[in-house]
């Protein structure tokens, strides 16, 4: 159950930004347990008067009376309680329709939750972990994902259980919740699970007091069936290999399906130089810089040497000069200009799997840029193989 650190409901001033019937039809389920706090709901939400001081001091305190539903609830609102929360909660709820005369982004928070809890906890995890800098692990197999519809409850029934003994068995709770949506660069698994518990002081009724609870965290995991491509987004190595290996098992029945082998090379700022970064046939990305380029030298025990500016090939010259030759490069950054945007953002290229951007929706242009100028490697596939596509929150323990 989240744990208390709500923004909206513990502010008085922005409880009323909520329609008193919207608020009652949050509240009534739980008259009971409020009414053991000192909040007594009406029988009707038109005749619900609502003591804003009063419900702030309730939503921020938790009282042990509090029912865990509605805690977990407040702090699920809470959070999607924005014009950004809303936009994405519409999106996902058509069905909603909002009087717009009188509807805020809580009301539709509310409304939302209410009308549908599961879609409103997956708009909730997109949330999470776009929110992250965009870091993938990539793994390819020489075959395609064997599934049509990888949302079947069976499937997430079987992915659930494999994490969720996982975790357990590494202290992180037993509560996994996979979410999947299907997206222009692949089919997405939001993977939801605990991280180890965690103490921290607190004061309760003006005594020093503790609150021991386990953290929530968010990865994803991406894959592209047509490519037989797998993206891993987390933040440990077992992790990262604890995902490779089970969605091999459960997509490819091989859990060595998605091998750790090559899969980016930065041999084209060397053989093709500026042409590399060529953006004429990019349909969503106008310009590409290279800013800063990593490589270790021959014959120097691994050391490691790193050049940057705003514009390495116009300081460098086309064939990058100063690399010396036998020089193994280590990781590349780009500043990229995408269509749809007015500022540059970074994308981090690191042999031989691992990608880095700076937002989740870069992926698909990205992807086929890197197909496009062969700093994809495409091993293992045949030419007709290859698809040429444009590509911490806290709880309660």
């Amino acid at each position: 159950m989240p744990i208390h650190r709500l923004t909206h409901f513990s502010n008085p001033d922005l409880l009323q930004t909520i329609a008193p019937g919207t608020l009652w039809s949050l509240l009534v389920p739980h008259a009971r347990a409020l009414n053991q706090v000192g909040l007594s709901l009406p029988a009707s939400g038109t005749d619900f008067q609502p003591d804003y001081a009063l419900l702030a001091k309730i939503f921020v305190s938790a009282p042990e009376g509090l029912p865990e539903e509605l805690v977990e609830a407040l702090h699920y609102i809470d959070a999607m309680s924005t014009p950004n929360g809303m936009d994405g909660l519409l999106q996902a709820l058509p069905d909603l329709n909002p009087p717009w005369h009188h509807w805020t982004p809580a009301d539709v928070a509310v409304q939302a939750w209410l009308l549908d809890r599961d879609r409103f906890e997956r708009v909730f995890a997109e949330r999470q972990v776009t929110r992250r800098s965009r870091k993938f692990l990539t793994f390819h197999s020489p075959t395609e994902a064997a599934f049509a519809q990888p949302w079947h409850p069976q499937l997430l029934d079987q992915l659930e259980s494999a994490l969720a003994a996982e975790f357990a068995e590494r202290g992180r709770g037993g509560g996994v919740k996979v979410f999947v949506s299907e997206r222009d660069d692949g089919i997405w698994f939001l993977i939801r699970h605990g991280d180890p518990l965690r103490r921290e002081a607190c004061l309760s009724k003006g005594q020093s007091g503790s609150v021991f609870f386990r953290p929530e965290r968010y990865d994803a995991v991406v894959v592209v069936p047509q490519r037989g491509e797998l993206r891993i987004n987390t933040t440990t190595r077992w992790q990262k290999e604890l995902y490779r290996r089970l969605f091999g098992t459960v997509l490819l029945n091989n859990p060595n399906g998605y091998p750790g082998d090559d899969r980016y090379t930065l041999e084209p700022l060397l053989t093709d130089g500026p042409r590399s970064l060529v953006t004429s046939d990019l349909p969503g990305i106008v310009s590409i810089r290279l800013i800063e380029l990593r490589f270790v030298e021959p014959g120097r025990g691994g050391l490691g040497t790193t050049h940057w500016s705003d514009d390495l090939f116009a300081v460098m010259g086309d064939s990058l000069r100063q690399i010396p030759a036998g020089a193994q490069l280590t990781g590349a950054k780009f500043l990229v200009r995408f269509m749809a945007s007015r500022s540059w953002r970074t994308v981090t290229l690191i042999p031989p799997n691992e990608v880095k951007y700076a937002l989740e929706g870069d992926a698909a242009h990205v992807q086929e840029w890197l197909e496009k100028r062969g700093f994809l490697v495409t091993a293992g596939w045949g030419d007709e193989d290859v698809v040429d596509e444009a590509e911490t929150v806290l709880a309660c323990a």
